[in-house]
This record gives C-alpha cells, structure tokens and sequence, in this order.
C-alpha cells in the first residue's frame, strides 16, 4: 500500500541504499508468490519501480504514479504539468502501469479474492463449475468478437482482465474454462486484424512470462497480422521485444484459436506448432495465410495497378481457406465457431488434467 512523494533530500546515500534493499526484495520475489500494488494517493521516484515490478497494480481514480513529479519536470524542461496528465490513471494508454482502475480499496479486496480464486497455488488448477461443458454458442456463427468470445468460452462468462487501458487491441487476462485455470491473449482487430508493434508485443511477453510463473495453460485467440508497416514502428524496439516474446510464449503450454486472421508473422508467432502451440482450432470461416489485402497480389507476380483488388480477392480464395493449413497437419481442428467451448475444453483436459 504505497502512499509517497520520494525520497527526503537530507538522507543522502542512505536512502539510496535502503530503496536498492526494498526493490532488490521485490525482485527476488518474482515469479515465487503474487505481488499486489496498491497507490493510495502519489507514489514519485524509486518506490514506483515497486508498482512496476508487481504481478498487479491497482490505481485509485486520483493515485498518481511516475518516476519524475510534476514539479522535477517542470524543473527539468521548463514546462509546467499536473500530475494527472504525467502520472495519473490515463497514462496507462502509454506506459501500462495500471492492472486495475478501481473506485476504492474495498474493491481491490475483492479483486484480490478473485484473482487467487483462478491461480491453482492458492485454489485448484481444476475446480468444479455448474456452466455447461457443451454449451454451445450459435451467435458465434454470425460474428466473433472478444465480448462474444469472453461470454461463449469462459466459465459463466467471468474472464478477469489485467492491463485493459494499455494497448486495448490485445486483451488480457485470467479465467476459468470447464473449470481449468487458463489464461487468455484475446485480440480484437475487427475484420482487419491487429497489427503488431513494440508495445503490444511487450503487453503479451509480459503476460506469457505471468502465465508461465504461475503454471496456467495460455489460450490465444488469434485475429494478427505481422508487424506493422511504418517509420515509428520499423525504428522501434519491435525486433528485440518480438525475440524476447518467442522466449516467453514457449515456456507454456498452449492452445491457439484462429477466429479471424493469422496472417504472416501473426501466425508465426500465435498459431504455429512449430513455434510451440500445442493444440491448434481455426474457425471455419477464418483465414489463415502469408498476405493480406492487395500485398498478396505479388504472389502472381508482376501485375497491373488496376488488378491489385481482383487478385488479392483471387489469393484469399485460393490460399487464405484454413483447410490449406489443416492439410499439413499445422492445424488440428477446423471447428464451427459455436462450438469453441467444448473444444478448448477437450483440448485443455487433455494437455493438464
């Protein structure tokens, strides 16, 4: 429960030395039990790496949390701030330091509960649940998304969420499924797809490397494209963090459902047994392939400007069908979309119970 400006100026090294025992302890801590965060009010300076280093941490509407206070930056660029804008709930969107948002700390106890509900070290890895193991979800048919999914897939439709403001395309988080603890990569995309970038990428190493601490199968259900195609991007950190998330992804055990696109390196990454997928689904009315959109015109070579679109459509009927994935034994099954629950189901009982 952290409530602080900083350090007192006077202490001099002292201090210095007693911040690098608290967080060394922190660190040592890793992996080895649940650490909460909780920012009751401001927390500035060395005592935020504590807030970072936790599995979880958890922002009043009001708590404030950075290295650099409004008034050292101000000091430092010239520039007046607040610390809402530098250090408040909102800057999640840039730096993914809020798990949870929540409106007082009684709420945080009840997050707590529920999360070690779902961690088999301090519940069970397999715990009985009165939600239908066949349950099927008809609407599925129609249209995927990751509301729709969250409601079909998980245990009375109860999937908790970890990091929602940061890099919201990719969802993350921890539930139940036929009463197996899971945790689960969601990405959102819409028809298009999610591109992937330095900060996504980071979201779900980080996420992998949770799941893995805490021995839980990972569930990812895939609509990716590879990385995306710009300046920012290109001269970003996108390799390294990718590197260090295939590292991350292959110390689960997983399961890949493709209900949109897997397309290029998001395939690579999220769907390929290969690459460490243990079980693998695709949606029969997923695409699964190298190109999307007009790229995979230069599959036919070189062609006309004004026939991109015409054989872009040509490549996704020819090439993009799942059933050319399944055929090579890359995918394990082709499923109607509403009946992804009692599969995963299947497939989980069978990989850890």
């Amino acid at each position: 429960l952290l409530d602080t400006l900083g350090v007192r100026v006077g202490e001099g090294v002292n201090v210095l030395e007693g911040i690098a025992e608290v967080v060394s302890a922190s660190s040592d801590l890793k992996g080895q039990v649940p650490q909460f965060s909780v920012v009751l009010g401001k927390v500035y300076g060395s005592f935020a790496l504590v807030c970072a280093n936790c599995d979880y941490n958890f922002m009043l509407k009001e708590s404030e949390v950075a290295y650099a206070s409004p008034a050292v930056l101000a000091a430092s660029t010239g520039k007046k701030t607040t610390g809402k804008d530098v250090a408040g709930v909102k800057t999640a969107e840039y730096n993914g330091m809020v798990s949870f948002e929540v409106g007082n700390v009684g709420e945080v106890k009840e997050k707590i509960s529920e999360i070690l509900s779902v961690l088999p070290e301090f519940s069970s890895a397999v715990a009985d649940t009165a939600d239908d193991l066949n349950r099927l979800s008809d609407n599925l048919n129609e249209k995927a998304c990751p509301k729709c999914l969250i409601k079909a897939v998980f245990d009375d439709g109860k999937f908790i969420e970890i990091g929602k403001g940061f890099c919201p395309e990719v969802l993350t988080g921890i539930g139940r499924i036929g009463g197996i603890s899971v945790g689960a990569i969601i990405f959102d995309g819409e028809e298009k797809g999610v591109e992937l970038t330095a900060e996504n990428i980071a979201k779900i190493k980080d996420f992998a490397y949770y799941t893995a601490e805490n021995e839980i199968p990972l569930v990812t259900f895939v609509n990716a494209l590879g990385i995306r195609a710009d300046v920012a991007t290109n001269n970003s950190l996108v390799l390294k963090e990718t590197a260090n998330l295939i590292t991350a992804l292959r110390l689960n055990t997983r399961v890949s459902v493709i209900y949109g696109k897997a397309v290029g390196l998001g395939y690579t990454l999220f769907s390929a047994k290969s690459g460490g997928v243990d079980y693998s689904f695709a949606f029969a009315n997923a695409k699964v392939a190298l190109f999307d959109g007009k790229v995979s015109a230069v599959a036919f070579g070189d062609v006309r400007e004004d026939k991109l679109d015409e054989l872009a459509a040509k490549y996704a009927d020819e090439n993009a069908d799942p059933i050319n994935a399944a055929k090579n034994g890359y995918i394990d099954d082709i499923i109607e979309p509403a009946t992804v629950r009692p599969h995963l189901i299947s497939a989980l009982q069978m990989l850890t119970v």
